[in-house]
């Protein structure tokens, strides 16, 4: 926000009435509040509190349309939120102030959810999984060399098996090593490590 003034937010689809958007702000006077907005269809709701710092923002589950937070004055757009996205506050604000050493510390949560959409992005953070897809790129695609497209092809399926792992781990499927004992025979001993039989 540029200056301190009162907010609007607008729901864009009739299935979002009544879905609640909370706002963590510094009021006017530097008080922190908790801002609750109700969503209702082609409205525009206007917070009580006239505010000076937005720090936080929950929206909805399950939101169906797009979500729309605006200066009151004016109506200056501050943010746009899609329905497809899941964390939208990474990109739609920027900081008000200057920090001389250009180092910005963020914490964050992972957490792992379902693609709805077929536009969704979703980061890989595996260089096994990235690597085979370059390989595949690199050889697989505008190439006639019969030995290329085979390099293609095997980069291919490495990627798929190393994304399925990586899937697999995330939600708690991995297949564990074998005990290298099972199965093993073990003779019965009456003697305590570390003592010899007289």
């Amino acid at each position: 926000m540029l200056a301190v003034g009162k907010l609007k937010v607008f729901c864009s689809n009739p299935k979002d009435d009544g879905k609640v958007l909370y706002m963590d702000v510094t009021a006017e006077g530097g008080i922190s509040r908790r801002l609750k907005f109700e969503l209702k269809f082609d409205t525009w709701q206007e917070s009580q509190e006239r505010v000076s710092a937005i720090h936080y923002l929950s929206l909805p589950e399950g939101r169906v349309g797009t979500v729309v937070l605006a200066e009151s004055t004016g109506l200056r757009v501050l943010s746009v939120y899609e329905p497809w996205e899941t964390v939208p506050s990474y990109r739609l604000f920027r900081l008000s102030s200057r920090c001389p050493s250009g180092v910005i510390q963020l914490q964050g949560v992972l957490r792992f959810r379902e693609v709805e959409f077929d536009h969704e992005m979703v980061e890989i953070g595996s260089r096994t999984v990235l690597r085979h897809a370059a390989e595949h790129l690199r050889y697989g695609i505008g190439t006639t060399e019969q030995a290329d497209n085979a390099k293609g092809r095997s980069a291919y399926g490495d990627m798929i098996n190393a994304l399925r792992g990586l899937m697999d781990r995330s939600r708690g499927e991995a297949k564990q090593d074998p005990n290298p004992f099972a199965g093993r025979q073990v003779a019965p001993s009456n003697i305590l490590t570390g003592y010899q039989r007289k």
